[in-house]
């Protein structure tokens, strides 16, 4: 938890004066298990995890400069998300030199924001996804190596943490990403 004040307009007049608390509390837990088969050949990690945030934003927010009494006024926005998530992710050696990264990934998120300042007003966020990752590396000698792969990855749809006016709470929609890589690593000494 902490406090913050901020003169927004930044000026030597008392326009745009705000004061305010922020607390959080978040909690999450991982749990993982790995291991190998095929005489060490294929290498494997499964997982699940999960994070939960309860946020507030509070205090006063003064415009006594302009005179009209709807200018000052209290907030305390809420804010409160969820991510829970499980995984698989492996790496097979086809050969000595040759090996296929490959991975799974499901996750679900919630959110749901709570705008309280002269007036309350609510939106909702978050989304699914199935996300997958897929690569091959091949180690040129002990110093090089080149690689490619391919993942898709997800963010969930969100929304302005710290709005001013109701007008500011249009959640955006979730977006869905995918990475494309080619690449040649080499290993001198201390150099990467």
């Amino acid at each position: 938890s902490g406090q913050y004040s901020h003169d927004q307009d930044e000026s030597p007049l008392p326009l745009f004066n705000v004061w305010g608390t922020v607390e959080s509390e978040e909690s999450s837990l991982e749990a993982r298990l790995s291991g190998t088969a095929f005489n060490d050949r294929f290498e494997w990690t499964a997982g699940a995890f999960f994070w939960d945030a309860n946020q507030q934003n509070g205090g006063a927010v003064s415009l006594t400069y302009y005179q009209l009494p709807f200018l000052v006024f209290d907030t305390d926005d809420h804010n409160e998300a969820e991510n829970k998530g499980l995984y698989f992710h492996s790496i097979t050696s086809l050969t000595d030199r040759l090996s296929l990264t490959a991975g799974l990934r499901t996750s679900d998120d919630e959110k749901l924001f709570t705008f309280s300042h002269f007036f309350d007003a609510t939106v909702t966020g978050g989304g699914e996804s199935d996300d997958w990752k897929v690569g091959l590396d091949y180690q040129l000698d002990d110093e090089q190596m080149v690689y490619v792969q391919a993942a898709s990855g997800y963010t969930a749809s969100t929304f302005n943490g710290r709005p001013f006016t109701p007008a500011q709470l249009i959640p955006q929609p979730p977006e869905e990403l995918v990475s494309d890589e080619v690449r040649y690593k080499p290993d001198f000494a201390n150099v990467r």
